[in-house]
């Protein structure tokens, strides 16, 4: 019982910590693979109006340019890729940028979620009371239960881009170094294969490590639901001594 009452605080501000880390974590996701991008304008088709994404060949589009990629792909004596790379890779590069980013934004949103969840449970007091009632007990339960649930769809959608970035692991490191303000203003014609593979940085490890942050989550959620239940029933009689004085002082 003493140890539920004094653990209390430290139980609920650890969870709002973490779901304060997943935010600040939002900062640093994509950073091994910002580089893995191509230059782009979206315009809708006529018929669909779906918006379609145009690539940058030329250096006409206030000096965004895919020209680096282009070059390479088409001059390099290497065959592993096609020659055309606006044809034949630049849209594979496009959708994994554009999913990259649409999942850093849902990681703030399910930050922000966790924080909200971590409001209520402090407006309910359950950091600071020593008897806990059904309010409590509910809340303990449902609101962390939230960010659990979140959590596996961010590991299920975290994974499938983990899978995609297999995938086409060496394009994508290609079009990382060819893309890198250090080389882009070079003549990459000069680079050979071998010179791009020296400078490879992007692997799986942020994948690995956010699969791990959303894992973390579920459990220390599942903790703190198991811990508002045990709280609840550790202070049923202290509940019903209070609830009964409470009923004698209405009579």
């Amino acid at each position: 019982m003493k140890f539920l009452t004094k653990k209390s605080k430290f139980v609920y501000m650890a969870f709002g910590i973490l779901m304060g880390i997943v935010i600040i974590s939002a900062l640093v996701y994509m950073t091994q693979y910002t580089n893995i991008h191509v230059y782009f304008t979206l315009s809708k088709d006529k018929v669909t109006g779906v918006e379609i994404p145009k690539f940058f060949e030329d250096s006409e589009n206030n000096g965004f340019t895919n020209n680096s990629l282009v070059n390479f792909f088409r001059y390099t004596e290497d065959n592993t890729f096609s020659k055309d790379f606006l044809a034949d890779h630049a849209k594979t590069v496009y959708d994994f940028q554009v999913a990259m980013s649409k999942f850093n934004d849902l990681i703030v949103i399910y930050g922000i979620i966790g924080l909200v969840c971590f409001a209520g449970l402090l407006i309910l007091g359950n950091h600071n009371r020593n008897i806990y009632y059904k309010s409590n007990l509910y809340g303990g339960i449902v609101l962390p239960l939230i960010p659990a649930i979140f959590s596996i769809v961010m590991i299920i959608k975290n994974t499938a881009l983990m899978g995609v970035f297999t995938n086409n692991k060496e394009l994508f490191n290609r079009v990382s170094v060819l893309q890198d303000p250090i080389y882009v203003e070079s003549d990459n014609l000069e680079f050979s294969v071998d010179f791009l593979k020296q400078r490879y940085s992007c692997d799986n490890t942020t994948f690995i490590v956010f699969d791990v942050l959303f894992a973390l989550v579920i459990v220390y959620s599942l903790y703190v639901m198991i811990f508002a239940v045990k709280k609840y029933k550790a202070t049923a009689e202290n509940r019903a001594k209070v609830l009964e004085k409470a009923v004698q002082t209405n009579d």
